[in-house]
């Protein structure tokens, strides 16, 4: 086992040579970190004073520290959405060989994404998340470009880029089967969790299938609760839905997330209309 870990260490340390996040639409910021140092700030025990230089310069030139030395308003952001953030979505995706695990914290009318590409392993027709790259992404954006955001963070695959002609909702004819193979797959959780209130938790998966990816399955809200295999929290990604899937164009993954994300915006403010 020690030599399967170390193997998936490279693997993984291979992949975060070419991230897959240069920018994010938008008005936008967007800096790599390397994991020891995203843990220590996202846990309030690193200041600028003692992040390693090299880091220091990363954050400069994104722009998350001014020429001053001082932390941007931009950078603000990301602390608060790293430990104070009540609604976030939380995102894994795959595509062949190839996972990442996304949380995007919503702050007012901006977005905090961290980001960090996994190995895959397919075991027992469960797909599993491995070992995760040494280093994550950082950025924030607007919430204006919600479905832009999402789109950079799916696979480049047809069904889930909303990039189909004539692939509309069908409803179950000539559905083709959903199995470990599929060419990509992607598990969202949308989730609020604001002080006295009990938490709300919507999830979906999507499955792009076919020989090319253009075909593009779900489930239907609701089908499948929060400790689903396909939730985006859990360790690994169901290998197929446990519930009748159903065909829909593309362009409704993205409607379906504005509307998740609504519900879990409004049941975070009525929770801080309550506690005035």
């Amino acid at each position: 086992m020690a030599e399967i870990d170390v193997e998936d260490r490279r693997a993984a340390a291979q992949l975060d040579t070419q991230p897959r996040l240069s920018r994010l639409p938008g008005p936008s910021r967007l800096v790599r970190l390397p994991q020891a140092a995203w843990d220590a700030i996202a846990a309030n025990r690193a200041s600028e004073t003692t992040l390693p230089p090299e880091v220091l310069q990363a954050l400069h030139r994104a722009g998350f520290v001014e020429d001053s030395g001082m932390p941007s308003a931009d950078w603000d952001l990301v602390l608060r959405g790293a430990s104070r953030s009540a609604v976030r979505l939380d995102l894994v995706a795959v595509h062949g060989q190839t996972a990442w695990r996304t949380a995007v914290h919503v702050l007012g009318r901006d977005l905090v994404v961290v980001d960090q590409v996994h190995t895959v392993h397919s075991r027992g027709g469960q797909i599993e998340l491995g070992v995760p790259s040494p280093a994550v992404t950082v950025g924030v954006a607007r919430l204006d470009h919600l479905s832009a955001v999402l789109a950079t963070l799916l696979p480049l695959v047809p069904a889930l880029q909303g990039a189909v002609d004539g692939a509309g909702s069908d409803g179950a004819a000539d559905i083709p089967s959903v199995d470990p193979l599929a060419v990509a797959q992607a598990h969202l959780m949308v989730t609020s969790a604001p002080a006295g209130r009990p938490p709300l938790a919507l999830s979906t998966s999507w499955y792009a299938v076919g020989p090319d990816g253009t075909r593009l399955l779900t489930l239907r809200p609701g089908d499948a609760p929060a400790d689903h295999p396909g939730a985006a929290t859990s360790g690994g990604t169901g290998a197929a839905p446990a519930a009748d899937p159903v065909v829909v164009h593309p362009a409704e993954l993205y409607g379906l997330v504005r509307a998740q994300l609504a519900s879990a915006l409004q049941h975070a403010e009525t929770a801080q209309e309550e506690a005035r």
